[in-house]
């Protein structure tokens, strides 16, 4: 990991609106400054803490669950906490599909094959959606086989009724409206609006 990653990671967090009206150069210059500005060495601290990260420090969140759900006694308490837990992440998931079909729309509208000099951004982006759908998936698998396997059929066919479509919740999140053209200094031309 370097200061590279950190920064990518914090600019595509800022919000599906960033995502949507301004250039990841933007959006990362945005990053770095967020960085300094409670504190003057705020670039030095995370070189510094990064050095010392290791690999299982950045694994993802779904499989985590899963195994911590594995090792603990499954019964409809613990179910509930699960639920609770897997509700939100399941918002948050669906949430990194909009801002991926907000970053690519323009790709994601066309009809793109190979020889095309934008495919390849487009393989990015579907990679990036299914990968997401993919963490989904096995997280809601997993968890549904667990509590089978304790006798909890019917909660699990709710766990699967309710999490395994990643699409039906991207459609509850409003997308995003354009950037005013004072806040944004760019001209109209540049802005996207979904209003339209």
């Amino acid at each position: 990991m370097t200061e590279k990653h950190f920064y990518t990671f914090t600019a595509q967090n800022l919000g599906i609106n960033y995502t949507a009206n301004f250039s990841d150069d933007f959006n990362l210059g945005l990053a770095k400054e967020l960085q300094t500005h409670d504190h003057p060495y705020g670039l030095a601290i995370v070189k510094d803490s990064l050095a010392y990260a290791v690999g299982s420090d950045f694994q993802y969140f779904s499989g985590i669950l899963l195994e911590i759900a594995k090792s603990i006694s499954i019964t409809v308490s613990a179910i509930d906490v699960i639920d609770k837990i897997v509700y939100d992440y399941h918002r948050c998931t669906a949430a990194s599909v909009l801002r991926i079909i907000a970053k690519y729309k323009d790709l994601f509208s066309q009809d793109l094959d190979f020889g095309d000099k934008d495919f390849i951004k487009f393989t990015k982006a579907k990679h990036e959606h299914q990968f997401l759908w993919f963490l989904n998936k096995t997280l809601i698998d997993g968890l549904a086989g667990l509590f089978r396997t304790y006798g909890f059929v019917t909660q699990a066919e709710k766990m699967e009724s309710n999490y395994s479509s990643l699409s039906k919740e991207v459609l509850k999140i409003p997308m995003p409206k354009a950037v005013p053209i004072y806040l944004s200094g760019e001209e109209e031309s540049g802005i996207v609006s979904f209003d339209q």
